[in-house]
């Protein structure tokens, strides 16, 4: 049975802190390094275990850092001097130390990702910040993470209708869309507040592609190192609060064709459902709800106005949320972190931790009775080029479903599959790695290991949840409960990347 991703769909644990089982308690960090602002949250994540595998039972935060501007020592180029003092000075006021830490996650956000320093910057920050710290990039991550921060399964399973999470950021804005605590869409697009840019005197120094755009649409008068006039401002982020409604639906207008799109589209053509609600999460956020009236050199006041009045021209519910600023943080301290059931297997424990190992799923059915080995080794190598151009360098590992029987007999055909078909591409040292939708990581990894013999170790889990395309960074064995930290993640360090939409059956 699969265990799906915790912001994919709303479950109602009930009172888990009474089930019987093991309780894990974590200490987690969360970085959002973004374009306009950076920040860090750090929590305190209960988990019990259920038969084989870990939930969470309860999510304290423990400190909030303040929100700084990110800093940049050039265009284009964060100031890790800076972003360490902060970083330091957080850690001080919260009274933690990085060997406290842990797990948690770095995720650098917007337009930040362009940044010609943003992955050494994040590698440098999660190596110094805890125990295990992922590394993780990408919008549709992010987009994940706030819809986590926000809690927006848990509003929509609440409420009758479609919602509709919006997050709008300094340099992108994600769009998250569900029904019944069921996500039906992801997508991210290439507005927010900094694609206009002004100096202390109101002169322009920065016009992003998305205002380029309408300023050729509208003909506007637009143009650095000239002052930015009220009426223009005024007119672009009224243009671009507009078409992030169409692309939605909440306008139900259809959006200007598809160039503001990073990803793809939110839905397929002509499946877009009637939205009944909206909330909204990001920096803009504190705009529409009012919190915020002062202006940072950029369109970000406008733009949260704007989106607020076409808003209430509907008869969409604008949901409350008073944390705005703070859901991709809060997603990441609290949501990125997965625990793996107790029925994994490591052939060594020295093998552990394993990072930024990508991630593939073939498209192949095991079935319910004889498999089909040849098929499944033929479904991976086919899968192979896929991650990363195929470049020999990698270490990828395989996740996939398991269906029927485990008999030795079955195991035995599909770890061979396996085996044959990642030993060519895995580096000399490198082991195995299998993430398993089903409770038979155990006895799959040990027959694995028989096949390998001396010549590969073999990590094989399962109680956590992957897409085709993500990362996965794993842990060390956590005493006495035979599970480990899982962060699932994307590393995709570049903000012009259309990223692989993923499926969610």
């Amino acid at each position: 049975m699969p265990h799906d991703a915790p912001w994919e769909h709303y479950h109602d644990l009930g009172d888990p802190l009474a089930s019987p089982g093991d309780t894990i308690s974590l200490t987690t960090v969360g970085f959002d390094i973004g374009s306009s602002t950076s920040q860090l949250a750090f929590s305190g994540i209960t988990l019990v275990r259920e038969d084989a595998h870990y939930v969470v039972a309860e999510r304290k935060l423990l400190h909030e850092s303040k929100v700084i501007l990110t800093p940049y020592s050039a265009p284009g180029v964060i100031d890790s001097k800076a972003l360490g003092a902060f970083i330091d000075e957080e850690y001080a006021n919260a009274e933690i130390e990085p060997g406290d830490v842990d797990s948690g996650a770095v995720i650098l956000t917007g337009l930040a990702l362009a940044s010609q320093n943003a992955r050494p910057i994040a590698d440098a920050v999660a190596d110094d910040s805890g125990k295990f710290v992922a590394v993780s990039a990408g919008d549709l991550l992010e987009t994940r993470l706030s819809a986590a921060g926000v809690g927006a399964a848990a509003v929509s399973a609440g409420m009758e209708g479609v919602l509709a999470h919006i997050d709008v950021g300094g340099g992108t804005t994600k769009i998250s869309v569900w029904r019944n605590g069921e996500l039906i869409g992801l997508c991210a697009l290439d507005v927010g507040a900094r694609v206009v840019k002004t100096d202390e005197k109101g002169v322009i120094v920065q016009i992003e592609e998305p205002a380029r755009k309408v300023r050729e649409d509208l003909d506007l008068d637009l143009w650095e190192g000239e002052p930015l006039k009220p009426e223009i401002a005024e007119r672009i982020a009224g243009a671009l609060a507009r078409n992030v409604l169409r692309y939605v639906n909440i306008l139900e207008e259809p959006p200007r064709g598809q160039s503001l799109l990073r990803t793809d589209p939110l839905y397929e053509e002509g499946a877009a459902p009637h939205i009944d609600a909206v909330l909204f999460a990001g920096g803009v956020s504190e705009y529409i709800y009012g919190r915020e009236t002062r202006t940072f050199g950029d369109l970000g006041l406008l733009l949260g106005q704007a989106l607020r009045r076409e808003v209430d021209k509907t008869d969409v519910e604008l949901v409350p949320f008073d944390r705005g600023i703070r859901a991709t943080v809060l997603g990441v301290a609290q949501h990125s972190v997965q625990l793996t059931g107790n029925t994994i297997f490591v052939s060594d424990p020295s093998l552990l931790p394993i990072r930024n190992a990508p991630i593939l799923r073939p498209k192949f059915d095991l079935g319910d009775d004889a498999i089909d080995g040849e098929g499944f080794k033929k479904s991976i190598a086919d899968a192979l080029p896929l991650l990363e151009g195929g470049a020999a360098t990698t270490c990828p590992g395989v996740a996939f479903a398991w269906r029927g029987p485990a008999t030795y007999s079955r195991l035995g055909d599909a770890a061979l599959a396996v085996h044959d078909a990642l030993s060519p591409r895995l580096r000399e040292g490198s082991p195995f790695l299998v993430v398993i939708d089903g409770d038979v990581a155990g006895v799959f990894g040990a027959r694995l290991s028989e096949i390998a013999g001396n010549a590969r170790g073999v990590v094989c889990l399962d109680g956590v949840h992957v897409h085709e395309f993500d990362h996965i960074d794993a842990g060390e064995l956590l005493p006495a409960s035979g599970a480990l930290p899982v962060v699932i993640k994307s590393l995709l360090f570049a903000s012009s990347v259309k990223q692989q939409a993923h499926s969610h059956d």
